[in-house]
């Protein structure tokens, strides 16, 4: 039984040790990686996260120093935020409603805005809140 549970264990992480033996990955391994759809690793790729080689219109592959960078790029974004959140009150932030009525911008706008440039939400109750200093800095 031992036996049997260890050749099962050896052929479930196969895939993965010849992923991590590879330089160059195709979008397929990338995904089988992170554990994500392969259609994420798509979305990274468009929207400029992740760094890919289109060799040709059904050939893009991706260097594992790339995806590693992702994240470190992407926890350093996190780490330099130039306030800490949890001291902000509610008063000194507009609801989503009270910045699309100001700046006269759309839903989808707003929340493109806001992802686009990592802005920090505070969820309360049913309302989401923005710091209104940097709505005025972004849409001034």
């Amino acid at each position: 039984m031992e036996v049997s549970n260890q050749q099962t264990l050896t052929h479930r992480l196969k895939p993965i040790n010849e992923i991590k033996a590879k330089e160059y990955l195709t979008v397929k391994d990338v995904a089988q990686l992170l554990s994500i759809n392969i259609r994420t690793v798509y979305h990274l790729i468009e929207c400029n996260q992740l760094k890919a080689l289109k060799i040709s219109e059904r050939v893009t592959r991706i260097r594992k120093a790339d995806i590693e960078s992702m994240f470190v790029h992407h926890s350093e974004e996190t780490k330099n935020t130039p306030f800490d959140i949890d001291k902000v009150k509610i008063e000194d932030c507009y609801n989503m409603t009270e910045i699309q009525k100001i700046y006269s911008i759309s839903e989808k706008g707003l929340h493109n805005i806001i992802k686009k440039n990592n802005i920090p939400k505070i969820k309360k109750g049913w309302y989401s809140y923005v710091p209104k200093h940097l709505i005025h800095e972004l849409l001034s």
